[in-house]
């Protein structure tokens, strides 16, 4: 069913945090969200890719490795 509607513009963030293993290969992961994005019509902003195991979110940084959140300095 056709909305009667084009999308101009759309906010989003995307946070999709792995089990941390050495056999998790990030690029599978990376190619399959890439894929997705392509099917449903939205554009990846490559420079908020953050592959670590501290990132930023919504203006918080998650730190996976020792388990804390805190605001960013």
């Amino acid at each position: 069913m056709a909305l009667p509607a084009k999308i101009v513009h759309y906010l989003d963030d995307f946070l999709i945090i792995l089990p941390l293993a050495t056999t998790t290969d990030l690029n599978i992961y990376t190619t399959r969200f890439s894929q997705l994005c392509q099917v449903v019509g939205l554009s990846i902003k490559e420079s908020k890719n953050e592959e670590e195991t501290i990132a930023s979110f919504g203006g918080i940084e998650m730190d996976t490795e020792n388990m804390v959140i805190r605001l960013p300095q």
